[in-house]
């Protein structure tokens, strides 16, 4: 059995380490800032690494050899390097001190700060997605205020520009804390009042267009510019995780205020991915008997964002869902995540080592205790929820983490890629 010691030991350890690593990072830092690289920090509670991944693919598609760091990795210029891929700062070091990147683009988690502090003491630009309460009751945080606070802290770093999400209120907040010009908003929905607020005032604002089919960029004389199409950008399954269009105009916004022009935003969410190997968090794929759904969800939010995309996938079958949660997640969490999938499928197969606890909050949503199977495992549950779904119909699979989408493809008698 592996033992843990208690947080506030571990935070203390690592305070201990920070002062005494201090000035080889502000000499780390200030080096990368004399040979002009850029670096952008993102964090939130949903859609980090989403973001993360298509800013990367930009500052690729405008000429820059990219540095990224986020919880798939470390990657350079597209290709992974060996190591550690958890989010701390020893991910985002191996970043830093690589001699030839030209941009650095930064995933920061709340977890992180607290353990380990800051990872740069300064960045060009940086955005906060959103707050919720999903870290509730860790790190020494007790409530979403106490998450806002540490989130906000590590976004008030840039010395540059900010960018914030005009529909969460622990985020938009931020847009009052500098001037206009340095501020870019982005919104889902196009009539939101502070769009043309920030724009009068000298910000920027992204949104949706009308017909909700394009990312655009408002400007000052009404009119609106197209960035980028929202069935185009690959993370959205052909426009079917509608979710996602938030972490494009984020990852778009960054880049407009690190200096890209509107083509190579354009290039970047629409192409290819910043990496081959890295696997969509929401896909689809569609096989001769039935639709899968790979939907990375460890969150209440996260999985009611992806239940809406499945919502609009049409089958004449069965509707499957594959569900489970980390060890962590607390029961509140399980009820609200419970409550975002009731209703909407046939079936519920839970898996993992909270399997019951979710089988539980299902029955008290409630769902009929017949209609909910119990598994251990991964390839258990996607053999049971195959023989639910039979000839026709959806599977959706709620996976922990990306490197779950193979082994649930070959569980489910799908060939691999």
């Amino acid at each position: 059995m592996r033992f843990e010691f208690p947080v506030p030991v571990q935070i203390a350890y690592y305070r201990l380490e920070r002062a005494i690593t201090r000035p080889l990072r502000r000499l780390t830092f200030g080096r990368l800032w004399k040979r002009g690289i850029l670096v952008a920090k993102i964090t939130g509670s949903y859609g980090k690494t989403t973001t993360s991944r298509m800013l990367a693919a930009i500052l690729k598609a405008s000429g820059h050899t990219v540095g990224l760091w986020c919880s798939d990795g470390v990657f350079v210029d597209g290709r992974q390097r060996p190591g550690t891929g958890r989010s701390s700062y020893y991910g985002a070091r191996r970043v830093l001190r690589h001699k030839n990147i030209t941009a650095a683009v930064l995933e920061c988690t709340v977890g992180g700060q607290v353990m380990q502090g800051q990872y740069a003491p300064r960045c060009d630009a940086a955005a906060l997605l959103n707050v919720s309460d999903m870290h509730k009751g860790q790190h020494g945080l007790e409530t979403v205020e106490d998450t806002a606070r540490r989130k906000q802290a590590i976004v008030q770093t840039s010395t540059g520009s900010l960018v914030v999400n005009l529909d969460d209120p622990h985020s938009s907040v931020l847009a009052d804390t500098r001037s206009a010009s340095s501020i870019t908003g982005f919104s889902m929905d196009p009539q939101h009042p502070a769009l043309r607020q920030l724009v009068s005032r000298g910000g920027r604002s992204i949104t949706m267009s009308e017909d909700g089919e394009h990312i655009v960029l408002l400007r000052s004389d009404g009119e609106s510019q197209v960035l980028a199409r929202l069935a185009s950008i690959p993370e959205t399954a052909g426009g079917a995780a509608r979710h996602v269009a938030a972490n494009a105009m984020a990852a778009a916004g960054l880049a407009l205020s690190l200096g890209v022009d509107r083509d190579a935003v354009r290039i970047g969410l629409e192409g290819e991915a910043f990496a081959s190997q890295l696997i969509p968090r929401f896909s689809v794929v569609d096989t001769p008997r039935f639709k899968l759904v790979l939907d990375k969800a460890l969150g209440p939010l996260a999985l009611q964002n992806g239940v809406q995309a499945t919502r609009r996938i049409r089958v004449p079958g069965k509707r499957v869902a594959i569900v489970s949660a980390p060890d962590a997640t607390t029961d509140d969490m399980l009820a609200q995540m419970a409550a975002a999938v009731t209703g909407e499928f046939d079936h519920f197969v839970c898996h993992g080592t909270s399997a019951n606890r979710y089988a539980i909050a299902l029955e008290n949503a409630p769902v009929a205790p017949d209609l909910i199977v119990r598994e251990t495992d991964l390839v258990s549950a996607c053999k049971i929820a195959r023989e639910l779904v039979a000839d026709s119909g959806l599977i959706y699979v709620q996976v922990a983490y990306p490197i779950d989408h193979e082994p649930t493809k070959a569980a489910l008698g799908i060939g691999c890629n």
